[in-house]
């Protein structure tokens, strides 16, 4: 079974090679390119994705964000931050129409780069602001728009075997070199003969490798990227290697792209520690007559705290969680004396006392 599933993993990975821009949005993707899952609830998340290029390229590292909201597994929305060189702010959208079950795959429809500008990628807003790899096939195969990339996902759970994703889209799921044109439909066409509402294939699949980690390889609609992911819950880190196909027998003078990227989400939040609430009690101990301070022994009822000594001045503190309490002080020679205080958070709360001489 094992090997199966590896020669499976392995015929698809030499596939892919064949036909072959990165960015890891957010967690429902598989990493470049979107599934058809949505989280359960409402739950939002933020990922940080930076990518690492040869030296030799005008952008050699690039950073952008990404802010994504699901509601109730049905719709999602996601806010990035492209091109902080010359900042694109492209917001997207999915909707999930059909709910994945034992025989059918979960469907969903979706847009990224909604109304945003004609051209845009990780590192810029123009048609010819791109990676120096993207760039060697321009003018020569002509680069698709990616505003308002209409998308249509179908995924899969095949449990130990992995889950499978495929789509189909215009705008960036059309690629324009030399083997990814073979993927959309300007493949019937003259090379110089394209069309902005082409429509490209795009696809992939991750499996679980053990501790929290899955694999997987995709073709986005352009290139071929393959990756790792860690996963807990709260947070989620990527590695991802993009545009191998440069090295898989396409160009190899050129550098496949790094991808890292780290996503905090709601469940994390939730699970962060919130700090302590609590509030002080404070006072001093004196004799009643004299008013000298009187080394005295402070105990709180109602807390599981353990009983204090006044300082030298007579003075003690203590800090503990908002709510009321009996404070009681006693010292030898003198009466005890009791008082009810009540705690609030951040606040001191002060308790005097003047006890009595026996």
């Amino acid at each position: 079974m094992i090997m199966w599933k590896r020669s499976l993993l392995l015929i698809q990975v030499v596939f892919l090679s064949l036909c072959s821009h990165a960015e890891v949005r957010n967690s429902s993707f598989l990493f470049d390119a979107p599934t058809a899952y949505i989280n359960k609830g409402i739950f939002y998340e933020g990922t940080i994705a930076t990518t690492f290029t040869g030296t030799d390229d005008p952008y050699p590292i690039d950073t952008d964000l990404h802010f994504m909201a699901s509601l109730f597994g049905k719709l999602e929305l996601t806010l990035s931050f492209l091109t902080f060189s010359d900042l694109r702010i492209s917001p997207s959208i999915k909707y999930n129409i059909v709910s994945e079950s034992e025989k059918i795959p979960a469907v969903s429809v979706g847009v990224l780069n909604l109304f945003t500008s004609k051209y845009i990628s990780s590192v810029g807003g123009s048609k010819n602001t791109v990676w120096s790899d993207d760039s060697s096939y321009i003018p020569e195969y002509i680069r698709c728009p990616e505003h308002n990339s209409l998308f249509l996902v179908f995924t899969k759970d095949m449990g130990a075997w992995g889950r499978y994703n495929m789509g189909f889209g215009r705008g960036c799921f059309v690629g324009y070199g030399p083997r990814s044109r073979q993927f959309n439909t300007d493949r019937f066409y003259h090379w110089s003969d394209t069309h902005s509402d082409a429509i490209g294939m795009f696809w992939g699949v991750d499996i679980e490798l053990g501790y929290n980690i899955r694999g997987g390889f995709e073709f986005d609609g352009r290139d071929f990227n393959i990756g790792l992911k860690f996963k807990k819950e709260g947070f989620e880190v990527s590695f991802l290697a993009a545009k191998l196909e440069h090295r898989l027998g396409g160009s190899p003078n050129f550098t496949p792209r790094i991808d890292l990227s780290t996503t905090f989400n709601s469940y994390f939040l939730r699970r962060m520690p919130s700090p302590p609430k609590v509030g002080a009690i404070t006072g001093d101990v004196v004799d009643r007559n004299s008013k000298i301070p009187i080394g005295a022994t402070i105990t709180v009822k109602g807390a599981e705290i353990p009983s204090i000594t006044t300082d030298a001045e007579g003075r003690y503190a203590v800090t503990i969680a908002p709510g009321s309490y009996l404070v009681r002080a006693e010292a030898e020679g003198y009466y005890w004396m009791e008082k009810k205080v009540y705690v609030r958070e951040r606040m001191q709360t002060i308790c005097n006392f003047e006890l009595k001489k026996k």
